[in-house]
């Protein structure tokens, strides 16, 4: 479902925050999202104020400070689903909580209460589509060191690669599998550590 105008502006205050180490200004908002009056700033603003969201010292220009309800799960990059290639541990970006109402691969647990830790990596490659994560799809992430067979994990290859695969565990065989004929499995051997487990998939609409 796309995203509402009122989770864009939360989403850009987070981010704001993220990159420059300060809230943006009722200016800054209103020139980003192209709005014609500072009101509808100010509307939106009231509404996150409302919901719990936000809180705002109007006497203050940067007098927006997120509360404790605003626990964003941070967006790391991208991690690809493709053939294995480097993946980047910087925050983009944060998706609100609501996001865990997303589906749920088959074998994710429901929604969880407790979001620390959680993270989610941008899909970069058509490697699982027929587990249905496409190209540019968000993944939420458990950290976890271990999986069940049959789960979809991130894991690490190396140093600096890592892909979303699913983990296939049979006897004598250990492996990485795609979901799309395409691409071969990824054994697992020592260069490759399970880093999470994927419970939710996101898609975004521009």
């Amino acid at each position: 479902m796309p995203k509402s105008t009122r989770e864009k502006v939360l989403g850009y205050i987070q981010s704001h925050l993220q990159e420059r180490q300060i809230p943006p200004t009722l200016r800054d908002i209103q020139v980003h999202f192209g709005f014609s009056a500072i009101g509808t700033v100010q509307y939106h603003l009231k509404q996150l104020s409302q919901e719990g969201y936000v809180e705002i010292q109007p006497r203050l220009s940067r007098g927006i400070t997120l509360t404790s309800k605003t626990l964003g799960i941070p967006i790391l990059g991208r991690v690809p689903a493709g053939p294995a290639q480097l993946a980047f541990e910087e925050v983009e970006s944060y998706l609100p909580t609501s996001a865990l109402a997303a589906p749920a691969p088959s074998s994710a647990p429901p929604s969880p209460a407790d979001t620390r830790g959680l993270y989610a990596l941008r899909i970069k490659g058509d490697s699982m589509i027929e587990a249905g994560i496409l190209d540019k799809d968000l993944v939420i992430i458990r950290p976890q060191a271990s999986a069940k067979s049959g789960d979809i994990v991130v894991a690490r290859i190396g140093d600096d690669e890592a892909t979303v695969k699913r983990l296939v565990r049979k006897p004598g065989i250990l492996q990485l599998a795609p979901a799309n004929p395409k691409y071969r499995p990824i054994p697992i051997d020592e260069n490759v550590k399970i880093i999470g487990k994927v419970i939710r998939v996101v898609r975004q609409y521009n």
